[in-house]
């Protein structure tokens, strides 16, 4: 009966270790988490095509493109978890003389103002999430104020940020711009590119690292399965050894009242 209960500990034990070892392939790091949620403010440049060729020729920077040198494009928004994000965006531009603005080649420089409101969504959401790679797309609305008209725009967007830390990253957009007033105004197209900062970062688990952490909560069970048997295994030895202790007590006590008993029988 000890032999059994030291075998089965044997086993048990075997299986613990077992256990931890497994325990340690699926230890959580920083690559099983990423950002769920943040504030994002951003500084860049912005370029507008709005030649009024319907979005064709968009590198077109002869004739088409316009930018201006310094900072000229801010924007705020803060990202939930569920993937969405809500971003205000405001940008600053200056079409040039000689370039062509709603089909025509304008002959002085005009001034560029944009404000606009964005709903955007995290495509990782869908994809699974790929590190430093955050592609999105966006829509939302804004008011354009450009060749010396003013318009309200529906805007629909796709970019990506490219995360140097957790912190800092590089943001590259470009957004299609419908106007509400066709009548005098034209559709045009904004492309951007800046720096992003995020703060009140919150952290989450990846779908690989939600698979870990099931796994290793399925393994703490297994864990303590394994050690209330180990430990009742050691007390079913402790009990065979007890129990063994006590039959050879009882069996000496035996041979030494036989023994008595034949001393006295001989006595006689």
């Amino acid at each position: 009966m000890r032999h059994s209960a030291v075998l089965c500990l044997t086993v048990i034990l075997f299986g613990s270790f077992n256990l931890k070892a497994q325990e340690e392939d699926l230890m959580l790091t920083a690559k099983d988490s990423v950002i769920v949620s943040s504030w994002i403010f951003g500084l860049g440049l912005n370029v507008v095509d709005d030649a009024g060729s319907e979005f064709s020729n968009f590198f077109n920077f002869d004739d088409n493109l316009h930018i201006v040198s310094l900072p000229s494009r801010i924007s705020a928004g803060k990202y939930f978890k569920n993937g969405v994000g809500l971003e205000i965006i405001g940008t600053y531009n200056r079409y040039k003389s000689g370039k062509t603005v709603d089909q025509i080649v304008i002959n002085e420089d005009i001034d560029y103002y944009a404000a606009d409101f964005r709903v955007s969504y995290d495509l990782n959401q869908i994809l699974g999430h790929t590190g430093w790679f955050d592609p999105y797309v966006g829509i939302g609305v804004g008011y354009t104020d450009a060749n010396n008209q003013g318009r309200g725009t529906y805007n629909a967007a796709v970019g990506f940020r490219t995360w140097l830390s957790d912190k800092w990253g590089i943001d590259i957009n470009s957004t299609g711009k419908w106007t509400m007033n066709a009548d005098n105004s034209s559709n045009h197209i904004q492309h951007a590119a800046g720096v992003v900062y995020q703060i009140e970062v919150e952290r989450g688990l990846t779908r690989k690292g939600e698979e870990k952490l099931r796994r290793l909560q399925e393994l703490e069970k297994e864990r303590q399965r394994v050690q209330d048997s180990i430990d009742a295994a050691r007390k079913a030895e402790e009990e065979a050894k007890r129990l063994a202790e006590e039959l050879e007590r009882k069996r000496l006590e035996e041979e030494k009242n036989s023994e008595e008993a034949l001393a006295e029988a001989i006595k006689r």
